[in-house]
């Protein structure tokens, strides 16, 4: 998980929690999949550009703990790991 520290939506969240990219609802999607223009704040799109090469390195830390658990069969209680949307491609998963 990564935080957004300079996020407008902070201000905006009733509990002030801050934004973040959780990597357990990371979805897999192809060109075709996308159709759509999406808003994403300012701040937010301006700190996953200045933190891509991190995030790219914590995702694949991830992934990496993702697979090497469902493949041993050990974590899987873990909530990171357990409700994990990746589940949804073990199929794509099993071809890295």
């Amino acid at each position: 998980m990564l935080l957004f520290k300079t996020s407008s939506r902070k201000e905006k969240s009733a509990k002030g929690r801050i934004p973040a990219l959780d990597f357990s609802k990371s979805l897999i999607i192809e060109d075709e999949d996308i159709d759509f223009q999406t808003k994403i704040d300012n701040n937010e799109f301006k700190e996953i550009q200045d933190n891509r090469q991190l995030i790219e390195e914590k995702f694949k830390k991830y992934l990496h703990y993702f697979i090497t658990s469902i493949q041993t069969k050990q974590n899987l209680e873990r909530p990171i790991i357990k409700f994990s949307t990746l589940h949804y491609f073990t199929a794509e998963l099993s071809r890295i």
